[in-house]
């Protein structure tokens, strides 16, 4: 259960940079990445 719970931290910490860095990416790219990110919202994790 520790290694699901690590492997989503990672994922979601992988998503939220990549989300900063393809700050001005194409349309379609940039909305699967919000899609993507939301979740790290209600954490409070991803600062926008």
């Amino acid at each position: 259960m520790r290694r699901v719970l690590i492997a989503v931290l990672v994922a979601v910490t992988a998503v939220s940079a990549l989300f900063l860095t393809a700050g001005t990416a194409s349309g379609t790219d940039d909305e699967r990445v919000v899609r993507m990110a939301r979740p790290t919202w209600d954490t409070g994790w991803f600062q926008a």
